[in-house]
């Protein structure tokens, strides 16, 4: 996207003057921008769950996708998660023939929808594994890019694959229920009902009927997901199929066994050894019982206070705070949406984009002056060798006088070879000292 003020070329001389009014712009704007989301909110509003949201679709990386760099491998999963949480507050895919240069949202939707494209392994999935790529086609059906795209077309025939004969994903350390529910609301959104029977008919087979959830224990001794996970993501899987409940018995035991196991705090799996592991848990928790009741005081709703509480407590708070974004569309979906006045919200991202472009015109700017100061110290290496050669010079001169030079004898007359006692000579020898250093001031100082 273009500046505001204009692109700040390299050699620009007018940099410092050319930023500060920029700065002082985007300043003012950002100001009105932050009063005017305030304002909507209202007195009574949950003013943060607004500023999650913004923080996190504001957080897209140049190339479209969101995530921390700190974990690449998981950037397809939390854009896939991005553009759900931006259709849930009604931002869409551009509609073909749309024009491309639009402001705002809508604009990063596609962004990311054409990085995912053209992040597909070769063998048709994203990510790490076979759930990845189930939350990327929800995302790009979400989009209305189907199977008359390749990428789109492969991924479901690899599903399909995994389905009709063995889960190559299955010991891995997330496998279980949670990787079929993913699957159940993929075949059930690709109208694929024969796939979705048979992950009906495997799923099953993980149900725990006597603690009422969705056992990830294998018994083979490996280590799984908590049960909290894939109890979730079951549930999200069943409550895809659309008003018709299949197991309406078991649905309903499995969100109560998750809402028992909600620690105090407002998270489930507390005290992992890994943080993320409880975040993870917490923000598919949250997404599975949504659904069934957005009440204040709803577990659903602590899950999501938890989240936003920690994206001020963690060290790394990119992916947290885009779990807790994707808590708020779910739980705070009418609040959010009827309080934030899109006007702002696009104003506010693509003044995040102009700061962006500032950032880069003042990199290429360093970047020029540094290859100048590269240049001056060559020239001033040189300059060096220039000085030394002329000390020795110098040093050279003055010794061939000393040798010339001769003591008075004893009648006081000028021994043979006094040269300094020859009055040309020895202003000559004067003016060759001047002339060599007015020569070396001028080399060392420069002509101003």
């Amino acid at each position: 996207m273009g500046s505001a003020q204009g692109e700040i070329m390299p050699s620009d001389p007018a940099l410092p003057a050319a930023v500060g009014q920029r700065i002082e712009v985007y300043d003012q704007r950002g100001r009105r921008v932050s009063a005017q989301l305030v304002a909507a909110a209202g007195p009574t509003s949950e003013v943060e769950a607004i500023r999650v949201v913004t923080r996190a679709v504001a957080s897209q990386h140049p190339d479209g996708s969101w995530g921390s760099d700190q974990y690449p491998r998981l950037k397809p999963c939390y854009t896939a998660q991005t553009i759900d949480l931006l259709y849930r507050l009604n931002v869409l895919y551009p509609a073909e023939g749309e024009a491309t240069a639009q402001p705002g949202p809508a604009k990063r939707v596609r962004r990311a929808a054409d990085w995912l494209l053209t992040r597909q392994h070769k063998d048709g999935t994203w990510g790490e594994d076979a759930w990845d790529t189930c939350r990327v086609l929800s995302a790009l059906d979400l989009c209305g890019i189907g199977e008359d795209r390749e990428q789109v077309r492969k991924a479901l025939g690899y599903l399909r694959d995994c389905v009709d004969h063995e889960w190559p994903d299955r010991r891995s350390f997330w496998f279980g229920p949670g990787f079929l529910g993913a699957a159940l609301e993929v075949f059930n959104r690709f109208g694929d009902i024969d796939a979705a029977q048979k992950v009906l008919d495997q799923l099953r087979t993980w149900w725990d009927d006597e603690s009422g959830r969705f056992a990830a224990d294998s018994g083979d001794g490996t280590a799984r997901a908590p049960a909290e996970w894939h109890t979730a993501w079951a549930i999200i899987g069943l409550n895809s199929v659309g008003s018709y409940d299949l197991w309406p018995d078991i649905t309903h035991r499995a969100e109560l066994w998750l809402t028992q196991a909600q620690a105090g705090q407002g998270c489930w799996v507390p005290g992992n050894a890994d943080p993320h592991i409880t975040q993870y848990c917490t923000s598919q928790v949250v997404l599975a019982l949504a659904p069934a009741g957005g009440r204040e005081e709803s577990p659903a709703r602590r899950g999501t206070e938890w989240l936003m509480r920690q994206c001020t407590e963690v060290e790394d708070p990119l992916n947290v705070t885009l779990m807790a974004a994707a808590a708020v569309a779910q739980t705070h979906r009418l609040e959010t949406t009827v309080r934030l006045p899109y006007a702002a919200a696009i104003e506010a991202m693509d003044l995040v984009e102009e700061y962006a472009d500032l950032t880069k015109d003042i990199g290429r700017q360093i970047r020029f002056f540094a290859d100048q100061v590269r240049e001056q110290g060559t020239q001033i290496t040189s300059l060096s060798a220039k000085i030394s050669s002329l000390d020795r010079d110098l040093d050279e001169a003055l010794d061939e006088i000393k040798v010339r030079h001769r003591p008075p004898d004893k009648t006081g007359r000028a021994a043979p070879g006094g040269l300094l006692h020859r009055p040309v000579v020895l202003v000559g020898v004067l003016v060759l000292v001047v002339v060599l250093t007015v020569i070396i001031t001028l080399l060392v100082v420069g002509p101003d």
